[in-house]
């Protein structure tokens, strides 16, 4: 289970670098990804992704704070679908027309995110 959510870590790190270089690309795939078919999909994904953090967060180097996270990914999923296609574009659509200083600040929070879970769920060297 590790391998997977160094994968997920992977994944928002990558998403926080390509909206630090590139804010315009990082919206553009935004705008794709909320539409019907991949609001779903992501839905599923964050409420997937929750649930393996919270069966991982005992073995982490931060338990409490990767149980936090697997509960947020979780909540996040389940109110995606409760938003609806058209509420999410509209959000999604706000954060887009705030400028690339916003959209940067938001990748350099996923930076933060990935960075932290990578962290957390690499083994001590100490300990080994």
């Amino acid at each position: 289970m590790r391998p997977l959510v160094l994968l997920v870590a992977l994944l928002i790190f990558s998403l926080g670098v390509l909206g630090v270089i590139a804010p315009d690309a990082l919206v553009t795939l935004a705008r794709h990804s909320v539409s019907s078919p991949g609001l779903y999909l992501i839905a599923a994904a964050r409420v997937g992704v929750g649930l393996v953090l919270i069966r991982i967060a005992p073995a982490t180097r931060a338990p409490r704070t990767i149980r936090l996270f697997g509960l947020l990914a979780i909540l996040a999923g389940v109110a995606a679908p409760l938003l609806g296609v058209d509420r999410a574009q509209a959000i999604m659509e706000s954060w887009a027309v705030q400028g690339s200083g916003v959209v940067r600040l938001t990748a350099v929070c996923a930076l933060a995110a990935g960075s932290f879970l990578a962290y957390a769920v690499t083994p001590n060297s100490r300990a080994a």
